[in-house]
């Protein structure tokens, strides 16, 4: 499966380094089929199954990331009718990109509340109240980054900035934390 998955992810980036990322749009979701990619190869690196909640929070969680990334990029250009080079996009659609990215990070968070809600997660977490939590923090992160996306303090890679970020790695060991603490600890909520 890791053989298969590193196949598809060696032709899609391929297809987007020489011909995907000069159409809007499809540069975008290629970016967020890449970083769910990785996803998947990890999990069948170590024979892990992919549950369908993790599925649809990450693909559109990456989806608002890949927008956040192309919206950076546009509010840089100073000129409405100037074009993002190499890319199909003009600065005009920096409001569209906002949007979107916004509407994807919210979308994401929606996914991980109904697993949140899911009566099957009793079994595997011992307080599964406690990843309420979780929704919470992630919340604030996206909100916070796409605040600093619109005052112009966004590097343009997401994930760059969420590793050099000190705010963002608080909030990365806090929702690991809490997804152990929710997995192992039994809290009277």
């Amino acid at each position: 499966k890791f053989s298969f998955v590193l196949l598809v992810y060696f032709v899609a980036t391929n297809l987007y380094s020489f011909f995907l990322k000069r159409y809007q749009t499809v540069d975008v979701m290629t970016l967020a089929l890449l970083y769910t990619l990785r996803l998947f190869a990890g999990a069948a690196a170590i024979s892990v199954a992919i549950s369908p909640w993790l599925a649809g929070f990450s693909i559109f969680f990456f989806v608002s990331l890949a927008y956040l990334k192309r919206y950076t990029e546009l509010a840089n250009l100073k000129d409405d009718g100037a074009v993002a080079a190499g890319r199909g996009y003009v600065a005009s659609d920096v409001e569209s990109m906002f949007t979107f990215g916004v509407s994807a990070f919210t979308a994401s968070i929606v996914v991980f509340a109904l697993f949140v809600n899911d009566t099957q997660i009793t079994g595997v977490y011992k307080t599964p109240d406690l990843l309420w939590a979780v929704s919470f923090v992630l919340l604030y992160w996206g909100n916070r980054i796409w605040v600093r996306a619109r005052r112009g303090n966004m590097s343009h890679d997401p994930v760059e900035f969420a590793v050099k970020d000190k705010i963002s790695r608080y909030v990365g060991v806090t929702v690991v934390l809490l997804v152990i603490a929710a997995k192992t600890l039994e809290l009277p909520l």
